[in-house]
């Protein structure tokens, strides 16, 4: 008999088949998954609050899984999500004071297909104050910690995604990403995480961060699984005005393209740690040496790029928060509410440039990165997960910080381009390293196939944290 632990480490794809074939059961997968979050989350504090429906539900699933068609391969796999996500009658706390916490009258489309799925919603997961930090740091709910090293930030915004995924505490997550909180978590917890088109996923349901960058995705242990993650989420939602009605639907593709061609962009890989350069040069080296060919490219536009996604990003997201701001300022944690304060220094007429120069730099970085190419790469993340700042309140170590983290993110988000993250290594430290890709509006199955090619020739996806030393026999954190 398989141990639960060895059945929470299997994939999606692997353990759904099993399922499927009645050979394991949804409600013993729910029940592994429960027990290892008692284990674990108490130092992990990835995980807020567990649904006591979900027991239930998985029984439903066990019930009538003769019944379920072969399609439904997330049917009976426990899931958990950023607790950002509304679902009828359910309390959502966007990682924030208990103020802002609102008891939802309907389900967020993302929650409503996966539920068409027969997927399991296991429990809300840690994140950002209003996805609102790419450290995983929290002032109301406590840090997020990484599960490679538990002393080193897990990443955010969608920190308990990452974490959880990579911890085995579930199979997948979905998250958000308005400058990096899908990517930069999942690189630095070493699993795979995927930013979709600005406007594949509908976000009718889910909190707004940043109306114009805004990309709900998923997180898990392959491009594989997210791939089937993104299949169940992914679609036009007349709900969602900002939601793309035109695109061609999410097909998921089987092989990579031949031959695959791929932009590197040298002077960020230049930029970025030694050792992060290093395992970026060795996965180019083995992309390489099964077929690959690579075109050194250059993006001049990123400093520029940078200054146009900042003042876009703070003007967005401090019209969203201005009335609670003034009423409450008190109820934000001081990170946060420094950067809110800072959107409302931006004129209009520069925000407004902002936006007008936004298909201009998409259309450059596509006709001159990715030029011939089918993707481009670079790192996901300059540096292994760095400790935690000493002085969080203090504007210059933040901006630092925030920096080194999103450099390499942030502008994928401006110019609404997909990308995908994926473990190419660790550093001399011992922690993960992510590989980014990122290719045109819309071309997420390519994006994932390469993905797939490249987790086909290494198992850096494979390796999971020593995490012995965590476990407690203690109940997770209930937020009542």
């Amino acid at each position: 008999m398989t141990h639960p632990d060895a059945l929470l480490s299997l994939s999606i794809a692997a353990v759904g088949q099993r399922i499927h074939r009645g050979t394991v059961h949804s409600a013993d997968l729910v029940a592994a998954a429960q027990d290892r979050i008692a284990r674990l989350n108490p130092a992990l504090n990835a995980v807020l609050q567990l649904r006591p429906e979900a027991p239930r539900e998985a029984l439903e699933i066990d019930r009538r899984h003769t019944t379920l068609p072969p399609a439904s391969v997330l049917a009976g796999i426990p899931l958990a999500h950023k607790d950002m996500f509304f679902r009828s009658r359910e309390v959502t706390t966007f990682g924030a004071h208990r103020s802002f916490w609102q008891r939802a009258t309907s389900t967020c489309a993302v929650k409503e297909r996966l539920d068409q799925c027969g997927a399991i919603d296991l429990a809300t997961l840690n994140m950002a104050e209003f996805a609102a930090g790419p450290t995983g740091e929290n002032a109301h709910h406590g840090r997020c910690r990484n599960p490679w090293a538990p002393e080193r930030l897990s990443g955010g915004s969608s920190s308990g995604s990452a974490a959880a995924v990579a911890a085995r505490l579930v199979f997948g997550s979905i998250g958000s990403d308005t400058g990096g909180s899908i990517r930069v978590p999942a690189a630095l917890c070493g699993v795979t995480g995927l930013k979709p088109t600005t406007g594949r996923v509908s976000s009718h349901g889910a909190m707004t961060r940043v109306w114009t960058q805004d990309s709900i995705g998923p997180i898990a242990r392959s491009a594989e699984d997210c791939s089937l993650l993104l299949a169940a989420i992914a679609g036009p939602d007349h709900r969602d005005p900002l939601c793309a009605r035109d695109a061609a639907p999410f097909q998921h593709a089987a092989t990579a393209p031949q031959p695959l061609r791929i932009g590197v962009l040298e002077a960020l890989i230049a930029e970025a740690e030694s050792d992060t350069g290093r395992c970026i040069d060795a996965a180019l080296r083995e992309l390489a040496g099964h077929g690959a060919a690579l075109y050194a490219r250059d993006w001049s536009d990123i400093d520029a790029v940078h200054t146009l996604t900042e003042i876009a990003h703070k003007a967005e997201s401090t019209a969203l928060h201005d009335t609670q701001l003034r009423a409450a300022p008190d109820h934000y944690g001081a990170a946060t509410r420094l950067r809110l304060e800072e959107g409302m220094l931006i004129p209009a007429v520069r925000y407004l440039q902002a936006l007008s120069m936004r298909p201009i730099m998409a259309e450059r970085f596509i006709n001159e990165a990715l030029k011939d190419c089918d993707v481009v790469a670079l790192p996901t993340v300059a540096c292994e997960a760095p400790y935690p700042p000493q002085h969080s309140g203090d504007s210059a170590v933040q901006g630092r910080l925030l920096a080194r983290l999103t450099r390499y993110t942030k502008p994928f988000n401006y110019l609404g381009l997909p990308a995908l993250t994926v473990p190419c290594g660790f550093g001399s430290t011992g922690l993960p390293v992510g590989l980014q890709f990122v290719a045109r509006p819309f071309c997420e199955a390519q994006l994932i196939a390469i993905g797939r090619f490249y987790q086909r020739l290494t198992d850096w996806h494979d390796h999971c944290p020593e995490l012995a030393a965590m476990q407690e026999k203690t109940t997770p954190h209930d937020l009542g």
